[in-house]
Formats: C-alpha cells, sequence, structure tokens
C-alpha cells in the first residue's frame, strides 16, 4: 500500500506546469525560437531586458540584425548602452549595433570579435572578450556563414524569425513557443514593447526612475532567460538622477 501511494505521489508531482525556464546560454552558439511568433519575441525581449539589466556594458554587448518587416519590433534597442559601438559615432552619438545584415553587424563588433575562435561551451568571458548577443529577426545572412555554423566564443545568435531554419546540432538549442488551450493560463514572463522600450530608456538614463531597485521588474524572472551569463559589477545597473 505505501508503495503504491508513493508511486502515486511521485506520478503526480514529477511535473510542475507554468515554471520559467533557466538557459545555460553560453553552452550554445545559436538559440532557435520557434512556434508563435509573437511569444518568442516577447520572451527574447525579457531575456535581453534580463541582461542589460543585470550585466553592464563592458561584460555584455548586444546586437540586432533585422529586416525592414521586424525593424520596428527592435527599434528600442538602441537605447541600450549595451548596443552602442564606441569605436565609431554618427550625427547622434556613438554607432548603435542595429543593422541589416549579419556581416555588418559582425564588422561592427569590430576586428576583436571576428578573430574569435570557434564556439566553446561554457568559456567563461572577460573584459578583454566580453560576451555578445546578437538577435537574429529577418536580417540578411548571406554575407555571414560562421555566425549560423560554428560560431564565436562567448557569443550567442539567437534567431526569433526562423531565418536560418531549424537544424539539428549540439551547438543549437530550440525552443518552441505555443499558446496555452483555452482555459489554460499561467504566470507571463514575457516582455511587451511598451515594457522593453521603457527599460531601454531606463538603462540609457533618459527618464527617471525614484524606485528602481536591483530585482527584476515584473515580466524579466531571473529563470526566464540567462541563468549563466557574465558577472554584475557593483555599479551597475545605473541609478537615476
Amino acid at each position: 500500500m505505501c508503495a503504491r501511494a508513493l508511486r502515486r505521489f511521485i506520478s503526480a508531482h514529477a511535473t510542475v506546469a507554468d515554471q520559467p525556464v533557466a538557459v545555460f546560454l553560453r553552452g550554445f552558439a545559436q538559440l532557435a525560437l520557434t512556434g508563435d511568433a509573437d511569444l518568442a519575441k516577447a520572451a527574447a525581449r525579457a531575456a535581453l531586458a534580463q541582461l542589460f539589466t543585470f550585466h553592464s556594458p563592458d561584460d555584455v554587448r548586444i546586437a540586432v540584425c533585422c529586416d525592414a518587416r521586424s525593424a520596428p519590433d527592435w527599434e528600442w534597442v538602441k537605447w541600450l548602452p549595451h548596443s552602442q559601438v564606441p569605436a565609431q559615432a554618427d550625427a547622434a552619438g556613438p554607432v548603435r549595433a542595429l543593422r541589416s545584415s549579419l556581416a555588418e553587424v559582425v564588422a561592427l563588433l569590430g576586428e576583436e570579435f571576428g578573430e574569435r575562435p570557434r564556439h566553446e561551451p561554457g568559456t567563461g568571458p572577460s573584459r578583454d572578450e566580453p560576451y555578445v548577443v546578437v538577435v537574429l529577426d529577418g536580417g540578411d545572412v548571406s554575407g555571414e556563414t560562421r555566425f549560423v555554423t560554428a560560431g564565436y566564443r562567448n557569443a550567442v545568435l539567437i534567431d526569433v524569425g526562423g531565418t536560418i531554419g531549424w537544424r539539428h546540432s549540439k551547438r543549437v538549442l530550440r525552443l518552441d513557443f505555443t499558446r496555452p488551450e483555452s482555459g489554460q493560463s499561467g504566470p507571463d514572463h514575457s516582455l511587451d514593447m511598451v515594457q522593453a522600450r521603457s527599460r531601454g530608456l531606463r538603462s540609457a538614463g533618459a527618464i527617471s526612475s525614484p524606485s528602481h531597485t536591483r530585482g527584476p521588474a515584473r515580466g524579466s524572472s531571473p529563470r526566464t532567460g540567462l541563468a549563466s551569463a557574465p558577472r554584475s559589477p557593483s555599479r551597475w545597473p545605473p541609478t537615476s538622477t
């Protein structure tokens, strides 16, 4: 009787629904977000928000490769200090790493990035080799084969638009997003456009936030995106002025 009750207990509680997923980003060269496009983009925004909230621009760099159709979905990234290219400037200041082709993004990341060896799972980033996250959403990948094959050390390519296409590889992690069935609901760990833009502006110091704390705000659980990202310096995130 006790053994039967134990089996029933284990069967009933072996799976816990509606929990956030921790992703070891450094273990993969690519992250393929498939399924419902809106949910995939919302999850990608939440992951980026966790990154730029808990890691300084010296430790993490963020770039976006997208086409004209998806550009409005990622325009908010331009406010992030993590997306600026200090070595290049235009009339608005440092150039932002938002481009329509993957080859242009790699060029903006600099010669040091282009010379990195192929992806090595688990390798720790440093100030001399910061972690690089590139979001791909419909951009041109024809001129850059390295990122879509062997990858770069301390870098991950997040494909949210199915631009590359799914391929079985130990370097690629696929996450498939589906909407819950009617009548079912769970905690929302995604991030909408308004929230993303607000956090991007806050990161840039463009808006005040008297109640800012180091903890995550609604929509970016610490377990949603990068449980294994680089360390966070004590002076980041920026405080309000």
